[in-house]
């Protein structure tokens, strides 16, 4: 008899362990939404902010390829629109929302002003950038830049990403061909 006690002790203590009960475990995930919920609209902004900041190093990176090519190979290189989204030929004469097709950097020795064809020993284009994620846009000048082979620009050029309705960064192409980025913060 005893021992019977002692094993329903035993049991008793088993039973009574540890565990949630579904009221608790509501009251936990009504806190962890609400959470999320003040937390997602500064996630989206941090997103977006993150992607932005990507494709302006992408774009400024580019540009820099295409002024280093152009030194490196003593000829004119290509900072130009795509056509489409997925050709790789050089848009005539870009609007200012072309770029947002993505663009290229190739060379162009006979200055001609278009991309010179590609070969096996010396593919062209060099570069290909895609069209950007949504939200983001680019809008860039209404002419291709041209790199000469002393690094310098054929214009001071202007290029503006928007990511979403809070972030726009700028970067400005000098004739010499540097390059600044500027980031600003708008108001939503």
């Amino acid at each position: 008899m005893r021992q019977d006690i002692n094993m329903l002790r035993i049991e008793k203590r088993v039973i009574n362990a540890g565990g949630f009960t579904v009221v608790e475990l509501i009251i936990v995930m009504a806190i962890a939404c609400i959470f999320l919920a003040l937390g997602m609209p500064s996630f989206l902004d941090f997103t977006r902010n993150v992607r932005a900041g990507s494709m302006m190093g992408a774009l400024t990176n580019d540009i820099q390829l295409s002024r280093s090519e152009s030194v490196k190979r003593n000829a004119r290189v290509l900072f130009c629109a795509r056509a489409t989204p997925t050709s790789n030929a050089c848009i005539g004469v870009p609007t200012t929302a072309a770029w947002s097709n993505g663009w290229l950097v190739c060379y162009d020795n006979d200055g001609n002003g278009v991309c010179d064809a590609t070969t096996a020993a010396d593919p062209n284009p060099i570069k290909v950038q895609g069209t950007p994620p949504a939200p983001l846009t680019v809008v860039g000048p209404a002419a291709t830049l041209v790199m000469f082979p002393v690094g310098s620009a054929s214009a001071g050029s202007t290029f503006t990403l928007t990511g979403g309705n809070s972030t726009v960064r700028t970067a400005t192409i000098a004739p010499s061909g540097s390059v600044v980025v500027t980031k600003y913060e708008s108001a939503s």
